[in-house]
Formats: C-alpha cells, structure tokens, sequence
C-alpha cells in the first residue's frame, strides 16, 4: 500500500515537472505571412512579403534558432539581395543575421542574440519582382517561412511554419508614350497622347481639375485604328475655367481594370481675355451671360438708376439669370470681374 501511494506520488510529480518544462522550454513560432500588394501584379510588378517571428515560452539564445524564407515565383531585383534595404524589421528587435541563396532563392535567418520571451518581431522582404502570372483560383505568388530550432528549445513543432500566396492581375496591355496638352489661339486646350498596341483595351476617360486634386470626367474616348501599333488621339476643350487647369488619362481594360497616365497642366490668362456678352436681347424671362472666365457680379438698374438686381457670377463660362419679375422697360446691366467692367442695355420684354 505505502508503495503504491508513494508510485502515485511519483507520478503526479513527474507529471507536473513534465508540464512545466514544457512551459518553461522557448517556442519561436510564425504567424501573419502575408503578400502586397494583393493581387501582385504581373508583369513588370513589385511585391512585398511580411511576417511576424514571436517567442511564446522562455528566452533563447541559442543560435541554432534558424528561419528560412523559401521565395515563390519572387525574386530581388537582378537576383540581387542587400541585407539593409531589402530585409526591413518593421517591429521588435530581437537580432537574426540574413543570408541569401539566389540559386534556390531562399532566405536564411540565424539567431545572434536573445530572443526574449513573449517577444514578437516583424520582418518584411522588399523590392521582389513578380516573375510568373497565377490565377485567383489557384494563387502561387508567394513565400513559406519555417523557423528551426532544436526539440530542447522549441517546445511546439506545430506553428512553425506556415506560408501565404496571392494571385495575379495583368497590366493594361496598352503603353501611353505620350500626354500633352497645348493651349490654342482662342483659348480652348487641345490635349494629344499617343499609346502602343491595345488589343485588350476598352477606352480612355479624359478627366480635368482646377486644382489637380480632385478630378471630373469631361469624355470618353475609344481607341482609334493606328499604324505600325502606334495609336494617335485628340481632343479640344472649348474655352477655360481656370487659369490653371490639369488633366489625366483614365486607361479602362475589357475586364474594368484601370490605369491613370501622368498629371499635365496649362498656365494660361484666358480669364482676361473673355469678350463678355448677354442673350438674348430683348428678353422676355431668361438671360445668359457668356463668357465669364472669373468670378464676380451682375448688376441691373432701371432708367432712374435704381439698382433692381444683384447677382453673384459663380459659374464659368455661361451662366443663366431669371428677369422674369422685372417690369417691362429699358434697363442698365453692369458686369464687374476681374476680366474688367462691362456695360449693356437690357430690353425686358
């Protein structure tokens, strides 16, 4: 009986040391593998590949401690690899020192210091090129990560590996050589670009801002016939609603992807230049005053001289005001902006 109740004891003592050595021992582990952009692009795109190291036991110094980074369908730049621009560790600090195989394009860790416990680190692996296309369905872009350590060390085999792959999409298969803009005689802008082949495009969306942030479409424009692949397109944008304009190139793919040529502008002083005018005349309920390329005030007086109306000019170019209420008779318009002051008799009908 004693020794019986004494084996018991042994064991459930056994049992606890067990337990707590398993605890106690150091457990690198990996988590959050992930590719950006995502989908990669393919070809002539970049990727970047991200993971966290963490240490859910005790410290470590051993180094033995390795992780490997085996790269899929990605490679440096030229199969190159510089260890302070490449490897970037964007959290923690527990010290690896990097190496890299271009023949296998793999990526080796080793542990040079300690790797405190319940510690976490987080590495990305820049400046990859995307070398082959892969399908949503079956994503091959990618990289595993492994960490490796000794059974003394690691006290959880299970979460030390684990990898993340994405999928493809292609660039436009058109090629903008070209983006001008050019302000003509009479102020309206005429905007040319010239692109190679583009025999899975849809069309070009031309798009304007006063202030090259915030942009509005003005049209859209099918690809023309070119020759030798050589495409040639223009388009005129009558008058000027700034004296700073810009314009992009909104390039739509069959299948709705998008692409956004550079940001052009025109300088011009066509605000100054505008040859007010206002229709028609008599009039019997609506006016429009034309060409009115800066802001500023509308001004009706009767013949006594009496000021009947005034109206703030916020639109560009034509505007439309409302007579309606007036009686009919004679009357004095006056126009003040910054393209000078203009006067005119009005005949409300």
């Amino acid at each position: 009986m004693k020794n019986t109740k004494l084996k018991y004891i042994l064991s459930g003592f056994m049992s606890l040391v067990l337990s707590f050595t398993c605890f106690a021992v150091a457990n690198p582990n990996v988590l959050g593998a992930n590719v950006s952009p995502a989908p990669a692009v393919y070809p002539n795109g970049t990727a970047t590949f991200q993971f966290q190291l963490n240490n859910d036991g005790t410290a470590t110094s051993s180094s033995a401690v390795t992780v490997t980074v085996s790269l899929t369908q990605l490679d440096f730049t030229n199969s190159t690899f510089n260890v302070n621009t490449d490897i970037v560790q964007s959290a923690g600090s527990t010290p690896f020192t990097w190496s890299y195989e271009p023949s296998t394009k793999v990526l080796t860790a080793t542990l040079n210091g300690n790797f405190a416990q319940f510690a976490f680190n987080t590495f990305q692996v820049r400046n990859l090129n995307v070398l082959a296309a892969s399908a949503m369905s079956n994503p091959t872009v990618g990289a595993n990560v492994n960490v490796v350590a000794p059974v003394a060390v690691n006290s959880n085999l299970n979460d030390d590996n684990t990898n993340a792959y994405t999928y493809t999409t292609a660039v436009l298969p058109v090629g903008l050589l070209s983006f001008d803009a050019t302000l003509l005689s009479d102020c309206d802008t005429k905007l040319t670009w010239v692109s190679t082949e583009a025999s899975n495009f849809d069309y070009y969306q031309l798009e304007e801002s006063a202030d090259s942030k915030t942009f509005a479409a003005v049209g859209n424009f099918q690809k023309n016939k070119g020759r030798n692949s050589i495409y040639e397109q223009m388009a005129v944008l009558k008058g000027v609603k700034s004296s700073s304009m810009y314009y992009r190139l909104k390039m739509v793919d069959l299948d709705q992807s998008i692409k956004y040529s550079k940001i052009i502008s025109v300088q011009n002083d066509c605000a100054k230049k505008g040859n007010i005018s206002i229709a028609p005349n008599p009039a019997k309920n609506i006016i429009t005053i034309k060409d009115v390329y800066s802001k500023g005030s509308m001004y009706i007086f009767d013949i006594t001289g009496r000021l009947n109306m005034t109206v703030p000019l916020t639109a560009i170019g034509n505007q439309d005001i409302n007579i309606s209420h007036l009686i009919e008779g004679t009357y004095m318009i006056q126009v003040r902006s910054e393209q000078g002051i203009y006067n005119t008799k009005l005949v409300k009908q």
